[in-house]
């Protein structure tokens, strides 16, 4: 890459996009190629910059990489000290006050009538190690239901995937089901969930994702505790000896 100054924070690079990139733009650099395109998808973990110069596609110009900028299109209304990541609006960045993966920089003023910010672009922020949780649980019987304590935060995290591997086939049906949630501690909201009605089976041995998670329960705070549901309707469904495993990261 073409680094302009001696802290690498800025590089000249080509719009290889269809649109048009405005000054604050931010946009994912491809170092190799040396351009870039604009960030169009949520909390983008690809290497993120925004642009110092109005670029027609095609044309070259600077990407600020890392440090201090003037200016970087937003949407909603940010905050200062909140991070920035990329958002489904084209080129145009997200604020939280909350730090997860994908996190590229902190906002530093609140939004001008041009919609932007000043922000310190911070490579690296939104980084944290994965880590992976495992707990086995016993079988139970069909008309039983439990709740039981899986984890408790140490320290503000978010929980990022949730599978299950059981011992034995479980087979979905229509009237006599199971339900197995985690729940987000103590206010038993639910993270996500696997329905074993009709259509819905367990093979033994084979890792089963519970899905999408909540956007707001999958975010712990200190001290909060994850617990595994088992709810049942009509007679129920009788549940194997399971292994649960979780991914998380530290979130501050």
């Amino acid at each position: 890459m073409d680094i302009l100054d001696l802290a690498g924070s800025v590089a000249r690079l080509t719009n290889w996009d269809a649109h048009a990139a405005p000054v604050g733009s931010v946009v994912i650099i491809n170092s190799v190629a040396r351009s870039f395109r604009l960030a169009s998808s949520e909390f983008s973990e690809n290497v993120l910059g925004v642009t110092l110069d109005p670029l027609q596609p095609g044309w070259a110009g600077l990407v600020k990489l890392a440090g201090e900028v003037a200016a970087v299109r937003v949407t909603g209304s940010p905050g200062v000290g909140d991070y920035l990541y990329s958002s489904t609006a084209l080129g145009v960045a997200q604020c939280s006050s909350i730090l997860r993966s994908g996190a590229f920089g902190r906002a530093i003023t609140t939004k001008d009538l041009n919609s932007c910010v000043r922000a310190i672009l911070m490579p690296g922020i939104g980084d944290s190690p994965t880590q992976v949780l495992r707990v086995r649980l016993l079988a139970s019987g069909a008309a039983a239901t439990f709740e039981s304590s899986i984890m408790r935060a140490e320290r503000n995290c978010q929980i990022d995937s949730a599978y299950i591997v059981t011992d034995a086939n479980i087979t979905g049906d229509n009237f006599n089901f199971a339900e197995l949630s985690l729940r987000n501690q103590p206010s038993a909201g639910e993270i996500c969930e696997i329905i074993f009605s009709l259509g819905k089976d367990a093979t033994a041995f084979v890792p089963l994702s519970f899905g999408a998670l909540d956007d707001f329960n999958r975010l712990l705070s200190e001290g909060d505790a994850v617990t595994l549901r088992k709810t049942v309707t009509g007679a129920g469904l009788a549940t194997p000896a399971l292994l649960l495993q979780l991914t998380y990261h530290w979130t501050i």
